[in-house]
């Protein structure tokens, strides 16, 4: 049985074709669009929004509570990845 499968070589230039075709969109048609400033609005906002109202005595507590939340929210998702829940 004859394997006709892409050699390696193929299979890269193909990536580095795929890779130049997404670059080219990326720059073309999202970067700076309607939708590009509205999320980069929705990402900084919340901070700034956060920083003005948040208690600048606790900081350290509020920041350190937030960041062991966000490791065990991580760890309970690799580990429901893993039990394929």
């Amino acid at each position: 049985m004859p394997e006709n499968y892409p050699s390696h070589e193929q299979i890269q230039s193909f990536n580095e074709r795929l890779f130049e075709m997404r670059l080219e969109k990326w720059l073309n048609h999202d970067l700076f669009s309607f939708q590009w400033f509205l999320l980069l609005a929705v990402l900084i906002i919340p901070w700034i929004i956060w920083w003005r109202f948040v208690d600048t005595n606790r900081i350290a507590p509020i920041l350190l509570y937030g960041t062991l939340m966000s490791l065990l929210v991580l760890m309970m998702d690799d580990i429901g990845l893993e039990l394929q829940l």
